[in-house]
């Protein structure tokens, strides 16, 4: 019988399944008139109402309307599956097969007594088989007390499964591709090697030196090395860490002098150096209730090992490639009763990053050093480091302080200790899992002078020449606001736009703001977001913040208030409402240096099988800020200045009068102290720079949460990196960092574990 019948007839069904007779559409016996009796006739059920029954039961099953399936078949049927059994079995069904879907086409259907047959075909639709077809298929419908009824088993959902056969999906996984750093040096390895170093704190021959070994070479803070002691015995045998093969042949004869340290090897998924770049590279682990939905497409099982974080995550079906299934009916004995579907696993590809793997450890190395002798460290909170390629947006290094081992997330990790230590990091105040280069917003504080220098002189609000008598004093209280102090109590004297970002001129800028509002309050705003900053700056790859550029529209739709020329001034040196990401301050000197064009920041290279061509390869992507050459001219002198000349507020950290001596490369940057949290709450400090001065290559920001002036803090850090990236022997930090010269407000020391 043609299909466009049996749907008719399907239709027809429907509605006599809801009805007390099972007679056709049509043929409902009409009511006798009152008082009379009538002798019921014999029902007669016809080959069309088998029909329209079996189409009913294909089309519920093709809407997956399994109680209304249940209802179409016979009583015994439904004693030997009952309800709960029989979608059960369908739902299994559905869920080994990923069905998404299926048509059916009825081709002939036979009457033999009181038993049909009905021969038909159907097309499964599958998420991650594809399809398929199931032909010949036979439904065979009885006569019962109710009228047609399907005599079902098993069989009816494959003929195969009658007798006990069970419908199995068998997935199989590429193996997991390594990730790389620009250099084709591996950064996470599938095949690696664990090097796992431990002690006996009672053998330990020399405890100040074998701490400041372990630090060192397993990036811990000492409160966490101290932590890993106070859970063990002084005789026992301690985990401390795990190293890489490359760290091992380099610090092994110095761990065994210094802490008679002893090594053991286990082959797993391998973050080199307990984790270079975590919070790129992110993790992998078992998969969330949430993200089984979006597995079962790719065939990938519940159990399975998937990227959780980083590119890990974002890249996951690159590394893991596309997994590979068969779909088949076993016997109770487990014989292959039939292959009904089948897809070949996909190659897993690597994925080569743009991080500079010396670098990137470098970066980490000077930050874990800074926090472990810097007399700052115990009330900061942490901080940030990025390093870009000012004309492809190139990520050479990230990192977020304090870091953290993804090895400790992967199921195969062999450490005893592994779940204590997960949840000391979770507990850790100082947030390790979160990346601060691009997740967390705070304010620039003079930092943001560049930008307030862009503005104003790209506007023609001021010319460059504009100058100004800095005093010690912004008398506000005439123009509307508060009267502000300088950072110099004594003042800068008469200066330019220029002299201004130099010296870091507060009250310049205070006035800078307070004329821009009075020219259009709208003006700096709009310009800021022209700069890239209230909006992600286009990185794939990791999770990232907008940020925030407060406006008129922005107060008073989020605040309920009014715009105020405080809110303007507050913005114009990098405070009030305005916050923004480390990673936005590296795109704008970025911009700065290389002639004005905001680069999308980018962390995957290439993603490719060895030996074939590259499925993915990077295109770097520009968008022009439309700032005037002369005023980015100025901007760039002005930079320059601020480590070489006398008023420069980093020129005593880079210039001949440092106590490390004169940097030996040139560097252009601003400097940055950005007050939160009240006056006895220490204030940000940030260094913003490029390098080299005649032709720029890479932008650098450090950002270090509650410590002190970004001159002090951040300033030697990037020193400290950049000395690693231009290959000067012996790096090191200021000696003005180790004396006892705390905050001079009060604060809450840092207390938590891993604190």
């Amino acid at each position: 019988m043609a299909r466009r019948t049996i749907e008719r007839w399907a239709k027809c069904g429907l509605m006599v399944l809801l009805a007390v007779s099972l007679a056709g559409c049509n043929s409902l016996p009409a009511a006798a008139p009152a008082g009379q009796q009538t002798l019921e006739a014999p029902v007669v059920l016809t080959l069309e109402e088998a029909e329209s029954i079996a189409g009913t039961y294909l089309e519920a099953w093709k809407n997956r309307q399994y109680d209304v399936m249940f209802r179409l078949i016979a009583f015994r049927s439904r004693e030997a599956y009952p309800e709960e059994t029989f979608v059960g079995i369908y739902e299994n069904a559905a869920r080994q097969m990923t069905l998404a879907g299926l048509e059916y086409t009825v081709r002939s259907s036979l009457r033999q007594g009181n038993t049909v047959a009905i021969s038909y075909d159907v097309a499964f639709t599958t998420s991650f088989l594809g399809s398929f077809e199931d032909t010949g298929r036979t439904l065979r419908l009885v006569v019962t007390d109710e009228g047609w009824r399907v005599a079902w088993s098993p069989a009816d959902i494959f003929t195969e499964m009658a007798g006990g056969g069970t419908l199995t999906l068998t997935r199989f996984l590429p193996t997991r591709a390594n990730i790389y750093d620009r250099n084709e040096r591996v950064l996470v390895n599938q095949s690696g090697v664990a090097i796992q170093v431990t002690v006996v704190q009672e053998d330990i021959p020399n405890d100040e030196a074998c701490s400041e070994t372990l630090t060192r070479v397993l990036r811990l803070s000492k409160s966490e090395l101290n932590g890993i002691y106070a859970s063990r015995a002084p005789n026992w045998v301690t985990l401390v860490g795990e190293i890489d093969a490359p760290t091992y042949a380099l610090e092994s004869e110095e761990l065994i002098r210094n802490c008679a340290a002893s090594f053991g090897e286990r082959a797993t998924r391998r973050y080199v150096s307990g984790g270079l770049a975590p919070h790129v590279t992110g993790y992998v682990g078992y998969p969330s209730a949430e993200m089984l939905a979006e597995l079962a497409v790719r065939g990938v099982p519940e159990d399975a090992i998937i990227g959780l974080t980083g590119i890990e995550r974002s890249w996951d079906s690159t590394l893991a490639g596309q997994a590979g299934g068969r779909l088949q009916i076993i016997s109770p004995v487990g014989d292959v009763l039939r292959t009904l579907a089948e897809v070949p696993a996909g190659r897993s590809e690597s994925v080569y990053l743009t991080i500079d793997s010396d670098l990137q450890f470098a970066v980490q190395q000077a930050l874990s050093d800074a926090y472990n002798i810097a007399n700052w460290a115990p009330v900061a909170r942490g901080a940030a480091a990025v390093i870009m390629d000012v004309h492809t947006g190139e990520i050479l290094a990230l990192a977020s302080y304090p870091d953290f081992d993804p090895n400790l997330f992967n199921p195969d990790n062999a450490r005893s200790d592994a779940g204590d230590r997960l949840v000391a990091l979770q507990n850790n105040v100082r947030n390790p899992q979160i990346n601060r280069v691009t997740q967390s917003a705070f304010p620039p504080g003079s930092t943001f002078k560049i930008a307030t220098m862009l503005a104003a002189a790209d506007s023609g609000v001021y010319d460059l020449s504009h100058t100004y008598a800095c005093s010690g004093m912004w008398y506000g209280s005439q123009l509307g606001d508060i009267n502000r102090l300088d950072w110099k109590t004594d003042g800068h004297g008469v200066v330019n736009l220029p002299q201004a970002l130099t010296g870091s001129c507060d009250p310049y800028f205070y006035q800078t703001g307070y004329d821009m509002n009075r020219r259009d309050p709208n003006l700096f705003p709009n310009y800021a977001q022209r700069l890239g900053f209230g909006q992600t700056t286009g990185l794939t790859g990791l999770v990232e913040t907008p940020g925030q550029v407060p406006s008129p529209t922005w107060v008073r739709e989020n605040l309920g208030q009014v715009w105020t020329t405080a809110d303007a001034v507050n913005m114009a040196i990098g405070q009030g409402y305005l916050l923004v990401t480390p990673l936005q301050m590296a795109r704008l000197v970025a911009a700065v240096a290389n002639g004005g064009y905001l680069v999308t920041p980018q962390l995957v290279w290439k993603a490719q099988i060895i030996g074939e061509e590259p499925s993915y390869t990077m295109e770097p992507s520009t968008r022009t800020m439309g700032i005037r050459p002369e005023v980015l001219e100025a901007t760039r002198e002005a930079m320059c200045n601020v480590t070489t000349v006398p008023m420069g507020t980093a020129t005593y950290v880079f210039g001949p009068g440092s106590s490390l001596g004169e940097a030996p490369f040139t560097v252009c940057g601003k400097t940055g102290t950005a007050q939160t949290g009240g006056e006895n709450t220490p204030p940000h400090g940030w260094f913003v720079a490029y390098t080299p001065a005649d032709d720029p290559q890479i932008a650098i920001v450090v950002m270090v949460e509650n410590s002190r002036e970004g001159s002090e803090v951040a300033a030697p850090i990037v020193r400290r990196i950049l000395e690693a990236y231009y290959g000067v022997s012996d790096p090191a930090y200021p000696p003005e960092w180790w004396p006892p010269q705390w905050w001079k407000g009060e604060y809450i020391p840092l207390t938590a574990p891993g604190a």
